[in-house]
């Protein structure tokens, strides 16, 4: 796991390899998440985005079969990706809130 400082708080990160589509733009994209947390990702991806863009994505969990789907709101760029927040997250059951 890694820690990483989001405002004031410290948030606890999974590294994980988990396959994510995303909508932005009317375009659809792929990218790889390369870490975790109950509030967010980092997505590795080529596009280009901006600060407070909005996706929405879907991915799978490993041995899970049901997709989450988030609306997520970029919060930051890194020279290899981007770091997005969950605004809501839910899957075909649920609607889970982050």
């Amino acid at each position: 796991f890694l820690l990483s400082l989001v405002g004031s708080e410290m948030c606890i990160r999974d590294r994980c390899r988990i396959i994510t589509e995303y909508s932005v733009n009317n375009q659809d994209c792929k990218g790889v998440m390369r870490n975790i947390s109950q509030d967010g990702a980092f997505i590795e991806s080529r596009h280009e985005l901006a600060v407070n863009q909005q996706i929405a994505q879907s991915f799978f969990f490993p041995n899970f079969e049901i997709p989450i789907r988030s609306n997520s709101k970029i919060v930051w760029i890194a020279s290899k990706g981007f770091g997005v927040r969950f605004d809501f997250v839910q899957n075909n059951e649920s609607r889970i809130e982050p």
